[in-house]
């Protein structure tokens, strides 16, 4: 399809070359054109799209749940390091 540059606001649309000839799977639409009907690589692509959406979705799941694990590691070795902190005050308090 070849568009015609111009100063017109909406762009003149001329016929495929081949326009004489229908090409599979297709139609013809406004001005001649012929439209290919393809939607097999739309549906392909959609199903892409959704395999790479469903691997981030792991990914997110996996990354959620270590920075979990870590909060729980971080908050016992806090809980760890204030229990020996105290047993140290008291023992030095202690004559």
């Amino acid at each position: 399809m070849t568009r015609a540059t111009g100063n017109s606001s909406t762009p003149k649309v001329y016929p495929h070359p081949r326009a004489g000839r229908e090409p599979a799977g297709a139609r013809r639409g406004r001005a001649g054109v012929w439209y290919r009907a393809d939607t097999t690589g739309a549906v392909t692509a959609i199903e892409q799209i959704a395999q790479v959406i469903a691997r981030i979705s792991d990914y997110q799941t996996t990354i959620a749940s270590a920075v979990e694990e870590q909060t729980a590691i971080t908050n016992e070795m806090n809980r760890s390091v204030s229990e020996a902190s105290t047993g140290v005050a008291e023992s030095c308090l202690v004559p």
